[in-house]
């Protein structure tokens, strides 16, 4: 399994234990880097989307002021990595769905 690696990084031996210890019966995936940037939206406590996808953070305008599709389209984000990595799931059944089948319309 790939590892995140950086220089605040723990050993992957910590990190697996960490993930491990955490879990708590909820799925936890470890994701290394690159997989991580460009395929998660997160949203700012400010009220804005942001990214990675860079390595650095980008922000939206706030989704307040310009509306949750504005505020999406202003940030990176790919639909295609993020099915890849089978991110969309419930966490109770395990089941996975598409990008495309939660987006707004």
């Amino acid at each position: 399994m790939l590892m995140a690696r950086g220089p605040a990084s723990p050993p992957p031996n910590q990190h697996l234990a960490f993930c491990r210890h955490i879990s708590l019966g909820v799925r936890t995936v470890a994701e290394p880097v690159e997989t991580i940037r460009g395929s998660y939206a997160m949203i700012s406590p400010d009220g804005r989307f942001f990214d990675s996808s860079t390595g650095r953070h980008q922000y939206s305008r706030p989704i307040l002021q310009v509306g949750l599709t504005n505020a999406f389209s202003e940030i990176s984000f790919d639909a295609a990595k993020y099915d890849g990595r089978d991110g969309n799931y419930n966490s109770f059944t395990g089941e996975s769905q598409s990008f495309e089948q939660w987006t707004v319309a």
